[in-house]
């Protein structure tokens, strides 16, 4: 499982969504997920089950909200690989690519909205009801990226596809090196936002 949330509601308010969606992930992943495999779970139960556990912290956070008088939340994008499968989170305006073995690009969460540049819904604000959640099949030679809009906003995606081609990666340290090298370009443009971007090659 990768993911990545991108808080909002300012600085510290928006550092406590972000950190207690993937706090609740990790939870979520080494409890309710193991158990499920573990009895050999269809893909609709842990579905099911990931669904509650967002629900849940959704409303969790907007509680939080109210008690503090703030609006807050976190943006969420998330890659959940079983076998030969994924299930595809996204909730706000971090994403996921798909960049296959012909080195084509494919965005993964299309429900990205946004009205005057701000959000209209994300973990903690809005509707949890607008989640996207889908069921997408892992192939061989496939790449996925996953980042906040900070990172992608000024990626050239055709560059950022080539680069990232699982058949051009030798290890780990190149992957890293590739993000980096992305993410201080931006910087150079002028990008100034939170930049978190996870690359997972099959």
């Amino acid at each position: 499982m990768c993911a990545v949330a991108d808080g909002l509601g300012g600085m510290d308010y928006g550092e406590v969504a972000s950190g207690y969606i993937i706090e609740i992930l990790s939870s979520w992943f080494y409890s309710d997920l193991i158990n499920l495999l573990k009895r050999r779970g269809s893909l609709k139960a842990i579905w099911n089950s990931l669904y509650k556990i967002l629900y849940r912290a959704h409303n969790e956070l907007k509680e939080y909200g109210l008690k503090n008088g703030i609006k807050t939340g976190t943006t969420l994008s998330l890659l959940l690989c079983v076998g030969n499968k994924s299930l595809v989170v996204n909730q706000g305006d971090t994403a996921i690519y798909e960049i296959n073995k012909k080195k084509q690009v494919r965005c993964l969460n299309p429900m990205i909205a946004k009205v005057d540049s701000k959000l209209t819904n994300c973990i903690g604000l809005g509707s949890i009801k607008n989640i996207y959640m889908k069921k997408n099949r892992i192939r061989k030679n496939t790449s996925y990226l996953i980042c906040s809009d900070g990172y992608y906003k000024m990626l050239d995606i055709s560059n950022m596809a080539a680069a990232l081609h699982s058949q051009n990666i030798a290890s780990n340290e190149s992957i890293n090196k590739i993000l980096r090298t992305f993410g201080k370009k931006n910087e150079q443009m002028g990008e100034e936002d939170n930049m978190t971007a996870i690359c997972l090659m099959f």
